[in-house]
């Protein structure tokens, strides 16, 4: 995936699945720098990039918790796994119907984890 941000270029592809750490795959960080400059080339100055790890919960069956929980007043929108921006929107607007007393788009199970 790449984007820009702020005046940088941003690169994100590879996810470990398992674990609770951040430390970065140096392998993977350099797979990444190269491919980017091969692809767009001159574009930024790859001489020193800043890698970033961090944490993308899920679920085992990979179907995020959206809901209210067994805890009274607690909704759960979590568990997205890679797909947490791409399901962002559509998830917040679900659990703001759900609080506002409106149908959501798709069914959901009336209390989650």
């Amino acid at each position: 995936m790449f984007s820009r941000f702020e005046n940088r270029l941003r690169v994100a592809g590879t996810v470990e699945i398992g674990g609770t750490g951040t430390e970065l795959n140096e392998p993977r960080c350099e797979a990444l720098r190269r491919r980017t400059e091969q692809l767009f080339p001159g574009v930024c100055d790859f001489s020193q990039p800043r890698y970033w790890a961090g944490l993308r919960p899920l679920t085992p069956s990979n179907v995020p918790y959206l809901g209210q929980s067994r805890i009274k007043g607690l909704y759960l929108n979590t568990g997205h796994g890679t797909l947490g921006w791409t399901l962002a929107a559509g998830s917040g607007q679900l659990i703001a119907n759900i609080l506002d007393g409106h149908p959501t788009a798709v069914p959901l199970p009336s209390i989650v984890a």
